[in-house]
C-alpha cells in the first residue's frame, strides 16, 4: 500500500466564480492522459499535510493553504495499491501553478470536472468533493 496525498485546488476567478484545478498525467507516467488531483507520495516521516505542501511546490511550483479534508480512499491498480488522502486547498495570493510534471493543467467549474477522464483512484474523490460542496451535476454537464 502506497500512501499518497492530493489537493483539490480551488480558485475564485476574477469574475467571482469558483474553479478547480485538474492535472493531466504526463505521457510517460502510469495512466498517461488521465486527469488527477495533483499531489504525490507521502514519505514515512511526513504527515499528509506536510507531504502535500512539498509535493505541490515540487510539481506545480506554487503554494497552497489547506482548508478542508475528505475521507481517504484506497484503490488497487493490481500492480500496486494506493491510499489517497485528499485535501481541499486554495492558492496563496501571488502563487500560480506551473505545468512542470503534467501534460496539462486545467481550471474548470466544479460541475464540469466530471467531463474529464479521471484516474480511477481520483474518481471517488471527485464525487465526494462534489457532494460535500453540494454541487449538482446536471445530465447536460456530466
Amino acid at each position: 500500500m502506497i500512501d499518497v496525498c492530493c489537493a483539490i485546488v480551488e480558485y475564485t476567478s476574477p469574475s467571482g466564480g469558483l474553479i478547480v484545478l485538474a492535472a493531466q498525467k504526463a505521457r510517460n507516467s502510469h495512466l498517461a492522459g488521465l486527469y488527477e488531483f495533483p499531489g504525490g507520495k507521502i514519505e514515512s516521516h511526513e504527515p499528509p499535510t506536510q507531504a502535500l505542501h512539498r509535493e505541490i511546490q515540487e510539481e506545480l511550483g506554487c503554494r497552497i493553504a489547506i482548508t478542508d479534508s475528505l475521507p481517504p480512499y484506497e484503490h488497487d491498480y493490481r500492480t500496486h495499491a494506493v491510499r489517497l488522502y485528499p485535501f481541499i486547498a486554495r492558492l496563496l495570493p501571488g502563487s500560480w501553478p506551473i505545468c512542470r510534471e503534467h501534460a496539462a493543467l486545467l481550471f474548470l467549474k466544479p460541475a464540469r470536472l466530471q467531463q474529464l477522464p479521471w484516474a480511477p483512484a481520483d474518481r471517488p474523490i471527485l464525487e465526494d468533493y462534489l457532494q460535500q460542496r453540494h454541487i449538482f451535476v446536471s445530465p447536460t454537464n456530466a
